[in-house]
């Protein structure tokens, strides 16, 4: 990680201005600090790229991390200040920030966090301790709440709290730090990083306490279980029925009074016909005979359809009507799951200590 950490910066740096080559790393590593004191995060940065290709060692190393977490901060890159805090760390697990920790608001919080993953604070001779309170079994507001922390030291210090996971203590979901003299109490909203509610779970609250002399207390850690509390919701409307809806086309089992009338039309101009256009040809006995046989067969078909025949008939304002139910039914379940969504989002955390075996 150190390596890819040099190799990012000096790629952001291509093209700056060279740095002086008789200037040391300590002078630029002095030189970057100066920077950040100044909020000038991008200066710091290539101050301190310039102090890692002299391979600084040692001390100066360490300093050099640390100075960049503090210049990746300023940066806005609060991952690239994480990783080079945990190179300082690893170079130096006693280091402390607390000279230097009003430089930039954040870094605390970042570094006790780092602190407790990667170099658990040990017993030391001096005594520090730090008592952690938590309520057995409480409900905590969903709007608003905080689960109280209470962290006291033994006598005055900088007291670091982290919520992970139980199960993956390198996640944190919420961390915070406050100096405390006296009685200490830091709250967590039960929201994870990205602002949402964590969900139903075991988490680990570890708390410990530096004072101003880098002497540090040894981790206390108690284990919560968070929950929501089940809120009345209501039901969703049920699916409509078939029998719900109104017909929306009448079915007649008469052919049309206009088809009737159609049929019998045409027989009697089938049957009429050749006398009217008087032609001796077409009017003699045989063919008028023929004829009426003619209008006879097609009247009798014409009446036969009328009576198995069916038709429809559209029904619209039985269509309006059913399409007016199906949009307040859909008005009604759309209503429903808002307001049972709302109801949950608003539903309180039930958070309770888990006992120790």
């Amino acid at each position: 990680m150190r390596t890819t950490i040099i190799a990012m910066a000096a790629a952001a740096c291509i093209g700056a201005p060279a740095l002086p080559a008789q200037e040391s790393a300590t002078a630029l590593i002095e030189g970057a600090r100066a920077q950040v004191e100044g909020l000038n995060g991008d200066s710091a940065y290539a101050l301190l790229v310039a102090a890692f290709q002299l391979r600084p060692s040692g001390n100066n190393r360490v300093r050099a991390f640390t100075m960049l977490g503090f210049a990746e901060l300023l940066r806005a890159n609060r991952q690239a200040a994480r990783n080079a805090f945990e190179e300082a760390l690893r170079l130096d697990r006693s280091l402390r920030i607390d000279s230097i920790a009003d430089l930039h608001s954040e870094a605390p919080v970042v570094f006790a966090e780092l602190r407790q993953i990667y170099a658990p604070p040990v017993t030391v001779a001096a005594g520090l301790s730090v008592e952690l309170t938590l309520s057995r079994d409480t409900n905590i507001a969903a709007q608003n709440g905080r689960l109280r922390i209470g962290a006291t030291p033994s006598h005055g210090a900088r007291v670091a709290v982290v919520v992970t996971p139980a199960d993956a203590p390198t996640v944190v979901i919420w961390a915070d730090t406050e100096l405390v003299r006296g009685v200490g109490a830091l709250g967590w909203d039960l929201r994870g990083r990205d602002g949402n509610p964590v969900e139903p779970g075991r988490y680990a609250v570890r708390v410990s306490a530096t004072d101003s002399v880098g002497v540090v207390s040894p981790l206390v850690q108690r284990v919560v279980l968070v929950e929501r509390v089940v809120s009345d919701t209501q039901a969703i409307p049920e699916p409509l029925l078939p029998s719900a809806f109104a017909p929306e086309t009448l079915h007649l089992r008469r052919g049309s009074p206009a088809g009737l009338a159609a049929g019998l039309v045409l027989g009697a101009a089938a049957a009429f016909l050749p006398s009217a256009l008087g032609n001796a040809a077409l009017s003699g006995n045989t063919a008028t005979s023929g004829a009426y046989a003619i209008g006879g067969v097609v009247s009798i078909a014409g009446i036969a359809a009328w009576m198995t025949g069916q038709r429809a008939r559209p029904m619209p304002e039985n269509a309006a009507r059913n399409a007016q139910l199906r949009l307040q039914h859909a008005n009604a379940v759309r209503t429903a799951e808002q307001a049972n969504a709302a109801t949950r989002a608003a539903a309180p955390f039930r958070v309770r200590l888990e006992e120790s075996p």
